[in-house]
């Protein structure tokens, strides 16, 4: 028995007997790979907008901004939310103050950010990838 390149399906020889366990153990593979699709299909893009004015006052300085679609499931990553017309100042706005965040936590409908050691004192906006649709 030889398996597939990728997904290391099991692959019967024309004089090996069918082993129903193999056949299950390929089904189970697809099935994972499947669901993993599945779950990037059914994700996008969004963009958010921290004001300077929203963060807690102590460290670590925190920020809550509705994004509703977001579910506490979601495997949420934060990029830079630049376009092709985005303005040196602006670009140079945002990788600063997107760089003293240190962690995000994704609930139901919300998205909270966190700044363990300084506090972003210039409004700007992050790109998230994986939000649910």
């Amino acid at each position: 028995m030889t398996q597939t390149r990728n997904l290391k399906l099991n692959k019967p020889d024309k004089t090996d007997f069918i082993d129903i366990a193999k056949l299950n153990e390929n089904m189970d593979i697809l099935d994972e790979v499947t669901g993993r699709v599945v779950t990037i299909t059914n994700t996008k893009e969004a963009i958010v907008t921290l004001p300077s004015g929203n963060w807690s006052s102590f460290a670590p300085y925190s920020q809550k901004v509705s994004v509703p679609t977001a579910k506490s499931t979601d495997s949420v990553s934060m990029g830079k939310a630049h376009t092709k017309t985005s303005s040196v100042t602006d670009i140079e706005t945002y990788d600063e103050m997107a760089g003293l965040i240190t962690s995000a936590e994704v609930t139901d409908g919300y998205v909270t950010f966190y700044c363990a050691a300084e506090k972003p004192n210039k409004e700007f906006k992050v790109k998230l990838k994986g939000v649910s649709k």
